[in-house]
């Protein structure tokens, strides 16, 4: 998603085209997120996914974008991030990670099976 525009995947009707205008809602909004994004044109479609240009000319659907991207924007500034040793795979054994642990009962952690 950017400021402009965003690639939607999955659920999408068949006969959408590029051209096309679209209404676009979230179907599960976080709290504080617009459910109603509004307006937008479909810029392409491939595979399942589409391209979608947001309405820039409409005040509530350019307001509604930017509270989302906004959002968004905030929760991947917060979000983990995991980084490959720089010592892996430099004229050295290549080291595997660990295997991740499982919980069964959202209790007990457990080894996952290769």
């Amino acid at each position: 998603m950017s400021l402009c525009g965003a690639r939607i995947g999955g659920g999408l009707p068949p006969q959408l085209s590029p051209g096309d205008q679209v209404g676009l809602r979230l179907a599960s909004p976080e709290a504080g997120d617009p459910a109603d994004v509004r307006r937008a044109r479909v810029a392409w479609v491939e595979a399942g996914e589409a391209g979608v240009v947001f309405e820039r000319s409409d005040p509530a659907s350019r307001s509604a974008v930017a509270k989302l991207f906004g959002t968004a924007e905030s929760r991947w500034r917060s979000a983990r991030e995991v980084r490959h040793p720089d010592s892996c795979c430099r004229g050295g054994p290549l080291m595997e990670p660990p295997v991740p642990r499982v919980r069964i009962d959202g209790k007990q952690a457990v080894i996952a099976a290769k």
